[in-house]
């Protein structure tokens, strides 16, 4: 009746999918939960991404070992486990469940925007007043560069498991096919990577002998993913931050808009050239087409378009082509060649705790801290591990990827939170007019933002 209830109030179907079973999992001294009898209890992880987090078994071999987890924390605590889908917009879903009392998840996996709006309702507690957690250890709840954008007065509020199977997602990361790489005789990027060649006059040569139309088919050196609508922000913000721009510069002693430097105007130019020399293309097309069919030699998206394997994702090219490379966005003037432009946003994905559960604080600790901790100490599979054996093709992707989750730089939309749009829009002015009108687009936005910034970090 509860779970009706809930499912009426939130109008919404929320898929239920409970991870039981038996599985005998050696117990290690290594770890350090203090095991105790949580009979009668029930911990429900709730995520947007289910297919992700929950597939069927031997589906995949990540999979597999997220339902050996699941099955491991109720085997150590003689406890109950649930597995629950989520709305992509699960704020209306839990604050529901807290509003009645209904049951609420003790872990959800959602966007950071969900989990900010959360945080400013009072509808999260933060990791550091959880019980026996230590947030300062990264190698466990995520390097600090990359849950800062859960980080709200002083406290982090989201978490990424960084000793988990799944890889961290992020702005910023070129694929790239090796076959044409070799057939139009290009430069290799590995090889320009290793000789610290890899700048933006380098990628704009490649792009620039990569174009070429032949029997009605265009060519491409570069095809820019656009699924996610008519922002173009991905390109232009990687663009930003491979010369060193911020979305915020520190003027007259505080945080100010900072898409108006002389970095960032510098690099939307270029990437403006880019589009305006017909170097480079934007696509909706979801399945990537243009890239794993050999029509582009690299592709700029999000991380996850190059290593999600979900039973509802078509975008892996592995499932389609077997040899593409990793490689980060190059580096602009501005900056050490090597800088790698990969950036989170607010919307990134990580795990929140909402309050109001049914769990002390002291029970929920011990239950995260082995949630949350490696499946087998003697194997120590992460997903750097993950990465390595079952995504990349090759030893350098794998390296590329972690210097660039290693080196990730946040975009601060949290302090501008209700004009994001706002920017947003400015990028697809400039987006669509090729690099014109930068001046007059940073212009239009730069007090709306400066003022509600200042207003939510100095109360203005």
């Amino acid at each position: 009746m509860k779970k009706l209830l809930y499912l009426l109030l939130c109008l919404l179907t929320v898929l239920l999918v409970t991870a039981c079973g038996s599985g005998d999992i050696t117990k290690t001294d290594n770890t350090d939960v203090t095991a105790k009898d949580l009979t009668d209890k029930k911990f429900i992880f709730g995520t947007i991404h289910l297919t992700e987090y929950f597939q069927e078994e031997a589906f995949s071999q990540s999979g597999d070992r997220l339902l050996e987890r699941y099955r491991a924390i109720e085997n150590e605590f003689n406890c109950e486990f649930e597995v629950i889908g989520l709305p992509g917009d699960a704020m209306p879903a839990i604050r529901s469940a807290q509003a009645v009392g209904l049951d609420v998840p003790d872990v959800v996996d959602v966007g950071g925007d969900v989990g900010y709006s959360l945080y400013q309702v009072n509808g999260v507690q933060a990791f550091d007043d959880i019980p026996g957690i230590d947030i300062n250890d990264e190698d466990k709840w995520g390097s600090k560069n990359f849950i800062v954008n859960a980080n709200h007065g002083g406290k982090q509020y989201g978490i990424f498991a960084n000793r988990w199977e799944t890889i961290p997602q992020m702005g910023g990361l070129l694929l790239f096919n090796n076959i044409l790489i070799n057939e139009w005789v290009l430069p290799n990027p590995y090889e320009l990577y290793e000789n610290k060649q890899w700048t933006w006059d380098t990628f704009k040569e490649i792009l620039i002998q990569a174009r070429h139309d032949e029997d009605k088919t265009k060519y491409y050196g570069l095809v820019i993913h656009d699924d996610w609508g008519d922002y173009g922000f991905i390109f232009m913000k990687t663009a930003i931050f491979s010369n060193g721009g911020r979305a915020l510069v520190e003027k007259n002693g505080k945080l100010a808009f900072g898409y108006d430097s002389a970095e960032s105007m510098e690099a939307m130019e270029w990437a403006g050239s880019l589009l305006a020399d017909d170097l480079a293309k934007r696509t909706r097309n979801p399945e990537m087409e243009e890239f794993t069919q050999g029509q582009s030699v690299f592709f700029l998206g999000d991380s996850w378009t190059g290593t999600v394997h979900t039973s509802s994702t078509p975008y892996l090219p592995s499932e389609q082509m077997k040899e593409y490379g990793f490689m980060h966005f190059p580096s602009g003037p501005k900056v050490p060649v090597g800088t790698t432009a990969s950036y989170v946003a607010l919307i990134r994905r990580l795990m929140f705790l909402p309050t109001l559960t049914d769990n002390k604080p002291e029970d929920l600790g011990l239950v995260l801290n082995f949630m949350f901790d490696v499946l087998d100490y003697e194997t120590k599979v992460t997903w750097k591990d993950v990465l390595r054996r079952e995504v990349v093709h090759h030893k350098e992707d794998a390296e590329v990827f972690m210097k660039m989750y290693e080196d990730v730089v946040y975009d601060q939309s949290a302090y501008y939170y209700d004009n994001n749009e706002a920017v947003n829009k400015a990028f697809l002015s400039v987006y669509n007019k090729k690099g014109a009108g930068i001046v007059e687009a940073m212009q239009k936005i730069s007090e709306v933002i400066t003022n509600d910034v200042h207003k939510n970090l100095y109360g203005e």
